[in-house]
């Protein structure tokens, strides 16, 4: 799967990277999604059929619903992750990546930092990038360009497929 002379790649993150990560990591899973969904349909339900006297409340709710999940996702979010961007400096700087049989090498200017498969708590792509979390709430973010500096990504997808399991 890997061969023995690792590529070692070098990428930058940028505030527009930065943001487009952290949305892809606040993006919530499914079974989140279908529960939210269920939640919907069912104020939806109770409005359009005013159970029991409830159908305005339910309005209510289902537009106190969606205009929260709105503004936290295009005006919270962001301006968080913005504000965690320009606030933490090392982000700013060059990182290398390797990939190697025991995990991932992903070193900067500050440090170095050997992930082990084993400590790898979680994984998440889309097509511009791949986070690899350590833990819950910390990710490292890969940008899936770095493959065209001969960083094999195809064998950090199979490798963390292997040992941490699917992307969530």
């Amino acid at each position: 799967m890997m061969s023995a002379d690792a590529v070692k790649a070098s990428y930058t993150i940028s505030e527009r990277d930065f943001l487009a990560a952290s949305r892809l990591n606040e993006t919530p899973p499914t079974r989140l999604l279908v529960l939210f969904a269920v939640i919907l349909i069912g104020l939806l339900a109770v409005y359009l059929t005013d159970y029991y006297g409830f159908g305005q409340l339910a309005h209510g709710a289902l537009i106190g619903l969606v205009l929260s999940y709105l503004f936290l996702h295009f005006v919270g979010s962001p301006y968080k992750a913005k504000k965690f961007y320009r606030g933490f400096k090392a982000l700013h700087d060059n990182f290398t990546v390797e990939l190697l049989p025991t995990g991932l090498e992903i070193s900067s200017m500050h440090g170095r930092n050997q992930l082990l498969w084993k400590d790898i708590k979680d994984w998440k792509q889309n097509r511009e990038f791949l986070l690899v979390y350590p833990k819950p709430d910390v990710f490292y973010v890969l940008p899936k360009k770095i493959s065209e500096q001969g960083f094999d990504g195809r064998a950090l997808v199979q490798a963390l497929e292997m040992y941490v399991g699917k992307a969530s």
